[in-house]
């Protein structure tokens, strides 16, 4: 997007990593960026003039030499601090933010929006209810001492009547779920609009900047996780970033009444003609069995086996020409007789996408130059990843998604595969 006259925006000029530099309103005002060469944003730096005046679409004027004509207003983005005209004004934190003496904590829904602000007493300073699209309710309160941290957890930007929000990668507007430019990651999701949101499923889906996978340094462990960014990396790991191996994590996040929403695509890079399952079993600390189907589809005469699951949107998937192959599960916590959730347990998820040439039928064994390993007939995994989470006293904990060899009973369910 290059401007917006509903927005009152004449031109938007950006810098080699698409990132807008300067933003010039239609009645002189500007907004101004800088950032690090990974794009993590150091400064905004924003000039409102007292007497408008008419910028026409496509140039950029020049600010008024005499400082009295405007007023300027400079926020530097220093680690976690926030500094506004040169003075601390808040220092970020995990589950809030400190402002001048007092901390402030977030309630968030399952999509990580930022619905309740409240101090360190406990009183409520601010309340947001979103719309689908992200735009808040009109009953939503506001509060000075609240920072614009709220749809997505990521900063609002308002000043000179912008009304975006920053997703480090891209913006988005704050009333409908459109961004002002294309998604990096488009070319990998060709079916989707690069200017959608969220796959056009915001209910469902989040996109905190989609760029997350790291690896361990000494062990070559690899995780996943949302917080992970260039620039947020732990002690001892290096940054991969969005895609491992053809494996790209879509959504990971707390989906409500303790379950998991997992999304997972899985390009080929060698573009074979291939056949794919996903073949998946479910770990429960609690339960009298070590492993089991989640969603209890037994098998008559196996019910003390570990089971497999083909998902239903998966089975079989044929990888022609480098398609895509998607995964789609929602791990949900086990509840008690009376139909409410156990207030304590863990799940763990071991998945292997297991992948044969096209002309094999499906449910054959390979023979053992299919399988390229000699004298053995067996399903190859392509790769194998752990994800789940843990619920002690009511709190549930997502772990980080892993990228591991399949375990002795995960093989023992892939040998079950008929």
């Amino acid at each position: 997007m290059t401007y917006d006259a509903n927005s009152g925006i004449s031109t938007i000029q950006y810098n080699s990593l698409n990132l807008p530099d300067v933003i010039q309103f239609t009645e002189g005002h500007q907004n101004k960026y800088t950032y690090d060469a990974a794009g993590q944003k150091l400064n905004v730096t924003n000039y409102t003039l007292k007497s408008a005046v008419n910028v026409p679409q496509g140039t950029i004027s020049a600010i008024p030499s005499n400082a009295n004509d405007y007023t300027k207003v400079t926020t530097d983005y220093i680690g976690n601090m926030i500094y506004e005209n040169g003075t601390l004004k808040e220092i970020l934190l995990p589950e809030g933010y400190w402002q001048n003496g007092t901390y402030y904590y977030y309630l968030k829904d399952h999509l990580g929006n930022n619905r309740v602000v409240i101090n360190s007493s406990g009183t409520i300073i601010e309340k947001s209810h979103y719309y689908p699209s992200g735009m808040r309710f009109q009953e939503s309160t506001s509060n000075s001492v609240a920072l614009p941290f709220r749809y997505g957890g990521k900063e609002l930007e308002s000043m000179n009547g912008l009304n975006q929000y920053d997703f480090v990668a891209r913006r988005r507007f704050a009333s409908i779920p459109v961004t002002t430019s294309i998604d990096p990651l488009c070319e990998k999701y060709y079916w989707i609009s690069p200017y959608a949101w969220c796959a056009n499923n915001p209910v469902n889906l989040v996109d905190p900047d989609g760029r997350n996978w790291i690896e361990n340094i000494k062990t070559k462990e690899v995780i996943w996780k949302d917080e992970y960014t260039e620039k947020n990396v732990p002690e001892g790991y290096k940054y991969i970033g969005a895609e491992y191996n053809g494996i790209t994590i879509i959504n990971y996040h707390n989906a409500g009444n303790y379950s998991l929403r997992v999304d997972i695509v899985y390009k080929d890079p060698k573009n074979g003609d291939m056949s794919y399952n996903w073949v998946q079993t479910i770990e429960r600390d609690n339960s009298g069995k070590p492993f089991v189907d989640y969603e209890s589809e037994t098998k008559a005469g196996k019910e003390n086996y570990p089971y497999y699951q083909d998902k239903y949107e998966n089975a079989n998937s044929k990888n022609v020409n480098g398609y895509d192959i998607k995964y789609h599960d929602w791990l949900t916590h086990e509840k008690n007789g009376n139909g409410s959730f156990k207030e304590n347990g863990s799940f763990k998820a071991e998945l292997s996408l297991i992948g044969y040439p096209a002309g094999i039928v499906q449910g054959s064994k390979m023979s053992s130059s299919d399988a390229g390993i000699s004298g053995k007939n067996v399903y190859i995994p392509k790769f194998t990843l752990t994800y789940g989470f843990s619920v002690k006293n009511g709190v549930m904990t997502i772990n980080p998604i892993k990228v591991v060899s399949p375990s002795p009973f995960q093989m023992q369910t892939i040998k079950q595969i008929p």
